[in-house]
C-alpha cells in the first residue's frame, strides 16, 4: 500500500487530495480537503491526515510555488512527514502526458497525488540557514540591479526633459547612489562570492544536462562551504580541489596576472564603483580584444616540480 496527498499551495490556502494504492495495484481518493496557508492550517492538515487506522506512511507533494510552499514543508518536516518538492514544470508536463485540460485546484491537487503515487522522488530536505541567506542575499542583488538600472534611465529622461526640477533630479540621484552603494556592499561579501558559484554550477548543469560534469578548482573557502556543497550533490556535479598552495596547477592565476597588468597597474580609480564597472568591461570583452595574447597565454602547459630537481637544488 501507498498513500501520497497531492497539496496545491496558494498565498492563502491549501487544496489537498489523498489518494491510496491499495494491495491489488488500484489507486482511489481516499478524502480531499481544503486548508489555510498558516499555521492553523497546518495542524489542521496533519490531524486531517493521520486520521484513521492502520495507515500507511504519508508522502506529502506539492509544487515549488514561489516561497508560499516553505513553511508548510517545513513544518511537515518537522513533524515527520515525508516532502517532496516538484517543479511546477515537470508537474504541468505531466498533467500533459495524461491530457488533462481542465485547471482548476482540484484538478491540480489530483494531478500532483498522481504524480507523486506512479514515480519515486527525491526526499526534499531543508536547506541550511547559511544556504536561505545565501539565495536571499542574491535574490536581492538581482532585484537592486534591476532598479539600479530604472532609476538610471528615469534619471537620463529627466534631465533631458524640457520641464526638469532641481530638486527631482537630486532625489533622484541619491536614489541611485543609494543603490549603488547597496549593490557594492553585497558583491563584496563573501556570501556572494560563494553564491557566484552556485549559480556558476547551476548553469553548467543546465548546459549539460545528460553529461558527468567534474570541476578542477582551487581552495578558497566559499567554495568548501556546506551551502556549495549542498548545492553540489543534489546537480551531481565532482569537484575536484587542487593541492594547497599550488598556482602554478591553475590556468586562472596566468589571468589574474594578466588582468592586473592591463587595468590595475598605474591607474587610479576615483571610487570603487568605477573600479567595478572597468573590471566588468574587461571580462565582458577580453576575448575580443585579447584573444591571440589568450591564446598565448591559457595554455596547458604547466610548472610541475620533480623530487630530484628540488633535491638536487635545495638540498644541502
Amino acid at each position: 500500500m501507498k498513500l501520497v496527498a497531492g497539496i496545491d499551495v496558494s498565498k492563502d490556502g491549501l487544496e489537498v487530495c489523498m489518494k491510496e494504492r491499495t494491495l491489488e495495484g488500484k489507486v482511489k481518493i481516499k478524502r480531499t480537503h481544503s486548508f489555510t496557508n498558516d499555521n492553523k492550517g497546518f495542524q489542521s492538515l496533519l490531524e486531517w491526515s493521520n486520521r484513521g487506522r492502520d495507515l500507511p506512511p504519508l508522502t506529502c507533494v506539492m509544487e515549488a510555488t514561489g516561497s508560499y510552499y516553505e513553511e508548510l514543508a517545513y513544518f511537515l518536516y518537522d513533524h515527520g512527514q515525508e516532502v517532496c518538492v516538484m517543479l511546477a514544470n515537470k508537474v504541468k508536463h505531466y498533467a500533459k502526458s495524461l491530457n488533462v485540460k481542465t485547471k482548476t485546484d482540484r484538478v491540480d491537487t489530483g494531478v500532483i497525488a498522481d504524480f507523486g503515487m506512479e514515480r519515486s522522488h527525491q526526499r526534499w530536505e531543508p536547506m541550511s540557514a547559511e544556504y536561505r541567506l545565501l539565495r536571499d542575499l542574491c535574490r536581492e542583488l538581482l532585484s537592486m540591479k534591476k532598479e539600479l538600472s530604472r532609476a538610471k534611465c528615469q534619471l537620463h529622461a529627466k534631465t533631458c526633459s524640457i520641464s526638469k526640477h532641481g530638486e527631482v533630479v537630486s532625489i533622484k540621484s541619491e536614489q541611485i547612489k543609494f543603490y549603488e552603494d547597496v549593490i557594492l556592499r553585497v558583491e563584496y561579501t563573501t556570501f556572494i562570492d560563494a553564491v557566484a558559484v552556485m549559480e556558476f554550477f547551476r548553469q553548467l548543469r543546465e548546459d549539460y544536462v545528460d553529461k558527468p560534469v567534474k570541476i578542477v578548482l582551487d581552495n578558497a573557502r566559499y567554495q568548501h562551504c556546506k551551502a556549495v556543497m549542498e548545492v553540489v550533490q543534489s546537480l551531481n556535479i565532482e569537484l575536484l580541489f587542487l593541492p594547497p598552495y599550488s598556482p602554478n596547477l591553475n590556468i586562472i592565476e596566468r589571468l589574474w596576472k594578466f588582468t592586473k597588468k592591463k587595468i590595475l597597474y598605474g591607474t587610479y580609480y576615483e571610487t570603487p564603483l568605477k573600479f567595478h564597472d572597468t573590471v566588468k568591461d574587461f571580462f565582458e570583452t577580453v576575448n575580443a580584444k585579447y584573444k591571440p595574447e589568450l591564446e598565448a597565454l591559457l595554455t596547458l602547459n604547466f610548472q610541475f616540480f620533480e623530487e630530484d630537481d628540488y633535491a638536487q637544488n635545495y638540498a644541502a
